[in-house]
């Protein structure tokens, strides 16, 4: 095999002197501010992409073996200055881009979707149901991605991750509509398991909210095909009472002239 340290030496000093500070944005006509900003926002990915790579590379060699770290996770804190657990999390979406979705793992490298949407593809491909054939999870990674990077749309935009975590739930609607139901269970599922996290540690604003979102998910799940969260302007009828139930228990039962009432001793 030929020793190719020189090559590898040559691209990573070709990095490091890599240098966007030159750019003056002030310079920069009014109408090309947004093909910059889509340069940017390219280059921002594809410089993503190979840290993860060197991440998953660094865990299967078993670098951190050779240090006092205590893992891959831990020994990437020197090098990134991102906690262990920010480390694990870019690691665990790398592993899985090397082993099951080389798809996205190309279009990430191309700089052609972000790592927020990366996330989301990998997220909701990984809660495919176990019966889902490798064909059909790879259909179905091909379609979120699609729309992550607008190819697969009609207005030929990207869908920012938000809109995307919402059209993954039914990443399966045009390959198998029972996939599509149990994984939109499956993703109903984790969006619970993570309110319920964010309540325990205290990141969840309105707890009753969190909690009224995924009641109306079930609804919506067993009624029909499409997703309608809870919000403040939602019509559903179990929205709405559930945001009366709240409200009433916030209100204390009140007597004539509109006085709270006297508890009887």
């Amino acid at each position: 095999m030929a020793n190719r340290g020189p090559e590898a030496t040559s691209a990573l000093d070709s990095l490091r002197e890599l240098d966007l500070s030159t750019i003056d944005v002030a310079s920069v006509p009014e109408e090309l501010l947004g093909d910059l900003l889509a340069t940017a926002t390219r280059l921002e990915s594809q410089a993503a992409a190979p840290r993860g790579s060197v991440l998953a590379e660094a865990d299967r060699r078993k670098t951190a073996l050779g240090t006092a770290a205590s893992g891959t996770d831990a020994w990437a804190v020197e090098f990134t200055g991102d906690t262990r657990e920010m480390n694990a999390g870019g690691l665990r979406i790398a592993r899985l881009l090397e082993e099951k979705y080389h798809a996205t793992r190309d279009a990430f490298a191309a700089g052609r979707v972000t790592k927020a949407q990366v996330r989301v593809i990998v997220n909701a491909a990984e809660q495919s149901p176990t019966r889902a054939t490798e064909l059909q999870v790879s259909q179905a990674e091909e379609l979120i991605l699609g729309k992550a990077t607008g190819e697969g749309r009609r207005n030929g935009k990207p869908m920012d991750p938000k809109r995307l975590r919402q059209a993954a739930r039914r990443m399966y609607d045009r390959i198998d509509h029972d996939l599509a139901d149990e994984h939109a269970r499956g993703s109903l599922t984790q969006t619970q398991s993570e309110v319920r996290g964010q309540v325990a540690v205290g990141e969840t604003a309105d707890p009753v909210r969190a909690e009224e979102s995924s009641h109306c998910w079930t609804t919506s799940i067993s009624a029909s095909r499409t997703e309608a969260p809870c919000g403040p302007s939602s019509d559903r009828p179990s929205c709405a009472r559930s945001r009366a139930r709240r409200g009433s228990a916030d209100r204390p039962s009140s007597g004539p002239g509109g006085w709270p009432r006297r508890r009887r001793r």
